[in-house]
Parts: structure tokens; C-alpha cells; sequence
């Protein structure tokens, strides 16, 4: 599985409009592209753990968390109309972007070994 993983804050000359038009590019991808598994959106939360070390000036973080079976996936939805879309969309209202794909198992149905190598085998 892959993970587009996509941690971002609107900037702050986005107008309303512009963010309610990502809003909605995003519902549409959500719902468009066949190759999504799932979408996940959120924003982050500081609940005071000790592993919650962004910068506080951060406090519009937001993040993505889009699901696809491969890596063919995650290219059919990059390329497609609707991402292009949102794509425009995003550059345009969103300040301080940080995108990571991961490659990503179930530990419980895949061997870890696979993401962490032998571990001394």
C-alpha cells in the first residue's frame, strides 16, 4: 500500500472562496478517482504529548492522508484532471506544504520485516 501523506496551513491572503473551491477539489478527488482506497482529512491536534513538537506557529496545520493499493495508483490519481485541479487549488491557498509517499503494511497481515529489513536474521 502507499501512503500520500500531504501536511499543510492555508496561507493567510487565502480568501474564503479560495479555500471552500479546495474544499471542494477535494471532495471530488475523493469521490472521482478509482484508484483512491480511502481519504483521510484532517487537522492536527496539540492534546500536550510529549511527541507533539511542531512549531506552535503552526497552529493551522492540516493534513492528507490519501490510501492507494500501489504505486500505479498514486501515479493514475497525480495524473488525473481532477488532481490537476486541486493541484492548481492547493499551490495557490496553502503555505508551508510538506508531501512524503510511504510505503506502507498491515502489521498484523504482512511480516514488519519487509519495512524494517532482518533485524539480525
Amino acid at each position: 500500500m502507499i501512503l500520500h501523506v500531504v501536511l499543510y496551513q492555508p496561507k493567510p491572503s487565502a480568501t474564503p472562496e479560495e479555500l471552500s473551491d479546495l474544499v471542494n477539489a477535494l471532495e471530488v478527488v475523493s469521490r472521482e478517482v478509482p484508484s483512491i482506497r480511502q481519504v483521510r482529512i484532517g487537522r492536527a491536534l496539540d492534546l500536550g504529548f510529549s511527541y507533539s513538537n511542531w512549531s506552535k506557529d503552526q497552529n493551522e496545520l492540516n493534513v492528507a492522508v490519501f490510501e492507494f493499493d500501489d504505486l500505479n495508483g498514486l501515479k493514475a490519481y497525480l495524473e488525473h484532471e481532477d488532481h490537476k485541479k486541486l493541484a492548481a487549488l492547493f499551490w495557490s491557498t496553502c503555505d508551508r506544504p510538506t508531501i512524503v509517499d510511504v510505503s506502507a503494511v498491515d502489521p498484523t497481515a504482512q511480516d514488519l520485516r519487509t519495512i524494517f529489513g532482518q533485524m539480525g536474521d
